[in-house]
């Protein structure tokens, strides 16, 4: 369950690292 969570934080930090960095 703890993983599901932690996938979906990398993804949603993905992007909004990919939005800021831009």
């Amino acid at each position: 369950m703890l993983k599901r969570t932690i996938y979906s934080l990398a993804i949603v930090a993905l992007i909004a690292g990919c939005s800021s960095g831009t």
